[in-house]
């Protein structure tokens, strides 16, 4: 999949709540050892994370070490006591005037995509989109002191029930994973429609004759 648990980090959290949408594969709705895929080779995600802007590459070998560290049959981090300051990354792609819209288009609807400073694929969403579409992009960062042994998701991030990066809340749909730029406007279009005009009383009673 191409999300990440919002577990406390030392250990795996409940799965999904009933009627979340994963958004492509399932395969890394684990615990850090399994942040990504990506992650899996220390010197690539360094080398990603360098040109992404200053002070990620020590995220990045941060987010290596832990998932070393950790080992699906231990449940013990040995790299439990790191801790990862908080650091933005640096969207360097050009915007289109399509994102730039949805962008704003979200932003008035109110829809919110919650992530984490250490997760790639939110970065590699805020990238999708670009850096002029960022004034408006919806995000809510649920790690923003950082993270240490024992921090708490943030506030918001936890009265939305956030359990993997990115999620999606728009409308009262909530979808967990990056999303093509053509399943958001879907989902916002789905989500600002407006309703159905109610079927009057006598038009009822016909229907049903």
């Amino acid at each position: 999949m191409r999300s990440v648990t919002a577990s406390q980090l030392a250990q795996p959290r409940a799965a999904a709540t009933t009627g979340v949408v994963r958004a492509r594969d399932d395969s890394c709705r684990r615990a850090l050892w399994h942040v990504c895929r990506a992650e899996k080779e220390a010197s690539q995600k360094t080398a990603q994370a360098q040109s992404r802007g200053p002070g990620l590459g020590a995220v990045a070998a941060t987010i290596a070490a832990l998932y070393i560290g950790f080992g699906p049959n231990t449940g013990v981090s040995t790299a439990a006591d790191l801790e990862m300051p908080y650091v933005a990354p640096t969207v360097n792609t050009q915007s289109s005037e399509e994102t730039i819209t949805l962008a704003k288009r979200l932003r008035e609807a109110g829809a919110k995509m919650y992530g984490a400073f250490w997760c790639s694929h939110c970065y590699d969403q805020k990238q999708e989109f670009g850096q002029q579409a960022m004034s408006d992009f919806p995000y809510v960062e649920c790690f923003p002191e950082g993270w240490k042994k024992g921090v708490k998701i943030a506030d918001a991030c936890e009265a939305a029930m956030v359990k993997a990066f990115p999620t999606w809340v728009i409308g009262t749909q909530v979808t967990e994973g990056q999303l093509e730029i053509a399943q958001l406007e879907q989902l916002l279009d789905a989500a600002t429609a407006p309703a159905a005009p109610a079927e009057s009383p006598v038009a009822a009673a016909a229907a049903s004759q």
